[in-house]
């Protein structure tokens, strides 16, 4: 059974300035099949999610925008305003959908919107899952103190998923790199600690030397000197925004040797942790 939801929300309450406001947002249970149906998109900015659970290999075809398409579920369209847009064919499916007004159309290019493709396969993540059903809860109660100005934030966030996936699909898959870059995160999180580097590496299912070599292919400074590059950083901003003592802030980045955290640090910012301190006003 067809069911249908929409709701405007351009004349909604809101206490917050959040640059990307909502037109209208709605969904659709069941909507039914379309065979060569062809219409121009009227004065909205829309972002379409389709989310059919359909036959392995049975796609959605269609022209959008001068463009031909022909994608599985689940998957999101994005449509202009005043674009022609041809449904060759498309199942039965679940729609999600929300709607920007046409003002919104330079920032939302900005964000690279409207750069081709106009349409791509998405997966329905624990965080895109989350999102629609926050999105849903507030549909109930839009016109409560709020709710606009959440939908707003809930959809924009939505929408960073999408594009996220969109350029994710773009990218040439590289494990490698995927994992020296989860090692730089862990690294970045965790620089204050001691840290044995032979576990670390071998949690990730690297050799020492496939390690070294792959990291060395991605990051411009070796292993050691990115990290006391991180401790570094980190004491600049202690300098700057704590009343801690320098051996305090020596031994909080794990450079318990005050002789060496001197000499480290003036190599690398020409300057004492003393000076350093005075010129950013932090006494």
């Amino acid at each position: 059974m067809l069911k249908e939801k929409h709701i405007q929300l351009e004349s909604a309450p809101r206490t917050l300035r959040f640059p990307y406001p909502l037109k209208s947002i709605g969904y659709i249970s069941n909507n039914p099949p379309l065979s060569e149906v062809a219409h121009t998109f009227p004065d909205k900015i829309e972002i379409n999610l389709r989310l059919s659970k359909v036959q392995i290999g049975q796609k959605a075809r269609m022209r959008l925008d001068g463009e031909e398409y022909a994608l599985s579920y689940p998957h999101v369209v994005v449509k202009i305003p005043q674009s022609d847009y041809i449904y060759h064919e498309l199942d039965c499916r679940d729609v999600f959908y929300f709607c920007y007004p046409c003002s919104q159309y330079d920032l939302l290019k900005q964000l690279g919107l409207f750069s081709p493709p106009l349409a791509w396969n998405i997966s329905i993540t624990p965080e895109v899952d989350q999102l629609m059903a926050r999105m849903k809860n507030y549909l109930e109660v839009s016109r409560s103190f709020g709710s606009a100005d959440r939908l707003d934030i809930i959809c924009f966030q939505l929408l960073a998923e999408l594009l996220l996936m969109k350029h994710q699909a773009e990218q040439i898959p590289d494990d490698e790199r995927e994992t020296i870059m989860r090692i730089d995160s862990w690294l970045r999180l965790h620089f204050s600690e001691n840290i044995s580097l032979e576990k670390l590496v071998t949690k990730h299912g690297l050799s020492r030397s496939s390690f070294f070599r792959a990291w060395n292919k991605y990051c411009a400074l070796s292993p050691a000197k990115h990290l006391l590059e991180l401790r570094l950083q980190e004491a600049c901003r202690c300098l700057r925004e704590t009343r801690l003592s320098i051996i305090q802030i020596a031994r909080l980045v794990n450079i318990p040797d005050p002789a060496y955290f001197g000499a480290a640090f003036r190599k690398k910012f020409q300057q004492t942790p003393t000076e350093f301190r005075k010129c950013a006003g932090a006494d």
